[in-house]
């Protein structure tokens, strides 16, 4: 989830995000955490403040909303492809929206 919010794009990719989170959360058994902690990353994850946790993180600020080009798609990509998780290796950050 933390490569979803680094990497930013549009206001729409964000709502899928955080929904994404509250989903992931819930489905560990913790639903009202999941409730708690969408509602921080929608009030306090605007890309609107040069944070460390802001919405586009990743790019240099001011990132606002805006969906990515090509190449910098290909450079999320590149950049995520080694992660692993549960086993799992390669984007799975991306299989995770629908």
């Amino acid at each position: 989830m933390i490569m979803l919010t680094g990497k930013g794009g549009s206001y729409q990719e964000r709502v899928q995000a955080d929904k994404a989170l509250n989903r992931c959360v819930a489905e560990v058994g913790e639903p009202e955490l999941g409730l708690l902690m969408l509602a921080g990353v929608r009030i306090g994850g605007t890309p609107f403040f040069p944070t460390t946790f802001r919405w586009g993180y990743g790019w240099p600020y001011p990132r606002n909303y805006r969906a990515l080009t090509g190449d910098e798609l290909e450079q999320v990509r590149r950049l995520s492809a080694g992660i692993t998780h549960q086993g799992r290796e390669g984007n799975y950050l991306f299989d995770s929206i629908p």
